[in-house]
């Protein structure tokens, strides 16, 4: 029986599949190629549960992002709700939309740093069950703070669009700044970077 590893953002990670599921364990390559969540993140996101909510933008109507429970890489849970110390740039990623996921996460990264916190979802629901554990190995070997929504059930509370960029700008206290859903411009970052001026100063 062949087997093969799976190639994931720049490095080999140590999962073997056989040639019979290769194809469709390549499909959940592309969960680590956003690299959406810092180190640390885990652990924060269990203890970081207080904190002073900042005021938020008026809008026209606002939306209070939902607290959650997912399974995260090391066998546990991890838990997320608001308030929190931080903004938040909450991403879910499914494989239609890596590339312009990649694009955002990359430009809120490196402009605000440790300004934000930054929370990575593996929108599971479209992978087949039996190449869950596989996929399981690869982000615990690569990104071991990516949070696994395996039901599809947390993205249905964000109402997340398949096949679209699932990327939601949050205040500290839980209002959903902005929904993207669409590959990033320079006007819809100027727009996000407005939207988190308040919370993001140093």
């Amino acid at each position: 029986m062949k087997h093969t590893s799976l190639w994931t953002a720049g490095a080999i990670a140590p999962v073997f599949v056989s040639g019979a599921k290769l194809r469709g364990a390549r499909s959940i390559a592309w969960l680590l190629l956003a690299g959406l969540v810092q180190p640390g993140f885990a652990d924060d996101a269990v203890k970081g549960e207080s904190g002073v909510a900042t005021a938020v933008p008026q809008a026209a109507a606002t939306e209070t992002a939902p607290n959650f429970t997912l399974p995260n890489p090391q066998s546990g849970m991890t838990r997320v709700k608001w308030p929190r110390e931080k903004a938040v740039f909450l991403t879910f990623g499914e494989q239609a939309s890596q590339v312009p996921i990649q694009a955002w996460s990359k430009r809120i990264k490196e402009t605000y740093t440790d300004r934000m916190e930054y929370v990575g979802i593996a929108w599971l629901e479209f992978v087949p069950a039996e190449l869950h554990p596989a996929a399981e190995a690869v982000i615990k070997a690569s990104h071991p703070d990516v949070l696994m929504d395996k039901s599809g059930s947390c993205a249905q509370r964000f109402q997340c669009r398949k096949g679209l960029v699932n990327a939601f700008v949050i205040a500290p206290d839980g209002t959903i700044l902005k929904r993207i859903h669409e590959p990033m411009t320079e006007e819809s970052f100027a727009e996000v970077t407005k939207l988190l001026e308040p919370f993001t100063k140093t």
